[in-house]
């Protein structure tokens, strides 16, 4: 039975928890105990600490490089702390109207749609959700690998969905596929890096109303979250701070006016949506829906004309065009390898119970050359599917381990083979991300062999400790 409960809606900072630190964080970086900290102190904070914490001038973030795909560096910042508790504050002071500002756009795939009203206690109630996720350059809210799962996963609600790979696996995508012939696959530019802090001003009013009152000494929603973006980033009005869900907030409320913008202006030239085109957008990702090459031609440029306005630019190098049916190498690499592994498992488990004739050594060199021929014929990167191949193995393990049908024997056999198929394929793409994956999959066998009591201890950790030392 799942452990859901109430958010508590007295807790006037859990934006602390959810929206201020990046997904991939250092690790075993947390805000938890900062939250109780100010939840608990902030109205008796030690002078010199109310000095750190409570401040009206600039903050300069703590950045850090991770590697991104394809091996290539990427740099993320932690926010001042002083800066994530005002963010709090203004998350609580004005999330209904956040809610409204993202509701504008038909064009968005993932948007805040209502306040969390719910939480679960543990991670089961949702791991499978935890990491089967966008590949690109953003990251969904929470982390559901770190402590703050066992309390809220995000701030928001997201709809329609919160990951793109359930976009693609919707009846909505295959709709889309039905009516259009060609698809046109982009993104902006370093969008986070370079986005025009004082856009938002232009987004939630507009530019002429923002540039007549800017300096006037008017406190509005859009002047408070300008000033907090800047403040958050050393002063710069160019480029926001990348990796927390905060910024996401940020860039969303201004795409959306980007996407009525491109609507409004096709729909003047006769273009309409739905019936001559559609876009759907997943952040700063564009999907781009036509049967006619010239109107995906007008389509596009109306989408750079409205992002030039405001200082942004379609990354060209990484525009990808495809005609129906649509399917990436990396969607038919996952399809490939999602069968792969079930029938590996098959093999392992009948519905007799477990297969006498499996050779688990045998079976698991055929897993990873298996996984290892989806990547070569399909012509990607490992790095494309190392998260989703780790995943699946992990999820179909735990549920397998759990299984009546085999002894505690027969799933040490297994665990101490899959835990080198999974160290194998760790060593292929070892990052924030696989790590989560490969560290949550051991405690898994750890809990689910009750290791403090069991035999199984010295077996497990002896294995762990060689491939440890391999990678």
């Amino acid at each position: 039975m799942e452990n859901k409960k109430k958010v508590r809606i007295t807790d006037r900072h859990r934006a602390l928890l959810t929206e201020t630190l990046p997904f991939e964080k250092l690790f075993p970086f947390t805000n938890v105990s900062f939250h109780s900290s100010v939840n608990k102190y902030m109205n008796s904070l030690p002078s010199l600490l109310e000095k750190l914490l409570i401040t009206t001038s600039y903050t300069i973030p703590y950045d850090y490089h991770i590697t991104s795909k394809h091996g290539s560096s990427r740099v993320l910042s932690i926010i001042h702390p002083a800066k994530q508790i005002e963010i709090s504050s203004f998350y609580e002071k004005n999330k209904d109207y956040i809610l409204y500002l993202c509701s504008k756009s038909e064009f968005s795939l993932r948007r805040p749609f209502a306040n969390f009203k719910y939480y679960y206690a543990d991670n089961e109630s949702k791991d499978e959700e935890n990491v089967l996720d966008n590949d690109g350059n953003v990251e969904t809210a929470g982390d559901p690998f770190s402590t703050e799962s066992s309390t809220y996963r995000s701030f928001f609600v997201y709809k329609p969905y919160s990951y793109l790979f359930n976009f693609y696996d919707s009846w909505k995508f295959l709709h889309i596929e039905k009516k259009f012939k060609y698809l046109e696959m982009l993104d902006i530019s370093k969008c986070f890096y370079n986005i025009y802090t004082h856009t938002i001003g232009w987004s939630v009013k507009d530019k002429w109303y923002a540039k007549s009152n800017s300096g006037k000494g008017k406190i509005s929603f859009e002047s408070e979250f300008d000033r907090l973006m800047m403040e958050s980033n050393y002063n710069e009005t160019n480029g926001i701070v990348v990796g927390p869900e905060i910024s996401r907030i940020f860039a969303e409320i201004i795409l959306q006016r980007v996407d009525q913008n491109v609507s409004r202006k096709l729909h003047s030239a006769g273009i309409k949506i739905k019936e001559n085109y559609t876009i759907c957008r997943y952040v700063d990702d564009y999907f781009i829906f036509t049967n006619n090459l010239s109107v995906r031609d007008k389509v596009i440029e109306a989408l750079k004309s409205e992002l030039v306005k405001i200082k942004l630019y379609i990354n060209e190098g990484k525009t990808e065009s495809y005609e129906r049916p649509f399917m990436t190498s990396e969607s038919n690499a996952k399809i490939e390898i999602s069968r792969v592994i079930d029938e590996f498992f098959e093999k392992a488990i009948t519905a007799e119970g477990y297969n006498k004739y499996f050779n688990p050594r045998l079976s698991c060199n055929q897993l990873l050359q298996n996984i290892k021929k989806c990547v070569t014929a399909n012509k990607i990167d490992f790095s494309s599917i190392s998260r989703y191949a780790l995943q699946s193995i992990s999820s179909i393990a735990k549920k397998t381990l759990k299984s009546s049908t085999i002894t505690d024997d027969q799933s040490i056999e297994l665990s101490h083979y899959l835990i080198n198929v999974m160290f194998v394929l760790y060593s292929y793409d070892s990052n924030y991300r696989t790590t989560n994956i490969i560290c949550l999959f051991f405690l898994d066998i750890f809990n689910h062999f009750k290791i403090e009591n069991s035999k199984v201890k010295p077996n497990i950790a002896r294995v762990f400790l060689s491939r440890q030392q391999t990678t």
